[in-house]
């Protein structure tokens, strides 16, 4: 197409198709991420118990709510990137971290959880220089149950393809897809997790998006 004349109406269809195609496969793949990380509930007891057991004693009941309230986010974005083996002690660590510097957050007003994502980010960081990075999403992938046999099958064979095309994507774009879309966090607290500016972010997104459309298309075409 020349840019002296405007797009024709199959022009136009193809481009929202493929727009539309694009988010709804990142769709099904964060929905595969989502139901994965319910039958994966963490040992918060046991992963609590590491954190108290930490450099420094956990003096302040208020941050045990903030504990309870985000461990399962944290444990699950962590376990993601380092697998389960390492997962537990990466998010107590984090939750170590945090109480350390809990009166900082404060002061600053960053979002909670967007701040507890970014420190989890940094283990994340740390350990993938010593060992190699697992894939977003590990094999064990749970969809929930539907009657329909058919419809099933069809859901189960383009959430398998949208999380290949997920996975496939450099760890930055696949960590900023899922802050946007699975945690719903805004340009600025996903900002704050990934230490970026928000024009960085939104350009980062755009790729991301991009590079999940091109992905998506090999996969679905194969």
């Amino acid at each position: 197409m020349t840019p002296d004349r405007a797009p024709t109406i199959d022009e136009l269809r193809a481009g929202l198709g493929s727009e539309a195609r694009t988010l709804a496969a990142l769709e099904s793949a964060l929905s595969a991420l989502r139901h994965s990380a319910e039958f994966t509930s963490p040992d918060t007891e046991g992963i609590w118990g590491k954190v108290e057991a930490s450099r420094v004693r956990v003096r302040r009941p208020e941050f045990h709510q903030v504990y309870e309230d985000n461990v399962r986010v944290v444990h699950a974005f962590i376990r993601r990137r380092v697998g389960a083996a390492a997962a537990d002690d990466l998010t107590a660590e984090t939750f170590s971290r945090a109480y350390q510097n809990f009166d900082r957050w404060e002061d600053r007003g960053v979002p909670i959880r967007a701040w507890l994502l970014r420190i989890a980010y940094h283990q994340v960081v740390g350990e993938s220089r010593k060992t190699r990075p697992v894939p977003v999403a590990e094999p064990d992938r749970h969809l929930p149950p539907v009657e329909n046999h058919e419809a099933g099958l069809q859901r189960r064979l383009e959430a398998d393809a949208a999380m290949t095309a997920l996975t496939s994507l450099p760890a930055s774009h696949r960590t900023v897809l899922e802050l946007r879309h699975l945690h719903e966090m805004s340009v600025p607290e996903t900002a704050t997790v990934l230490g970026l500016s928000e024009d960085a972010t939104r350009a980062l997104t755009y790729r991301a998006m991009q590079g999940l459309r091109k992905a998506y298309a090999r996969r679905a075409a194969g």
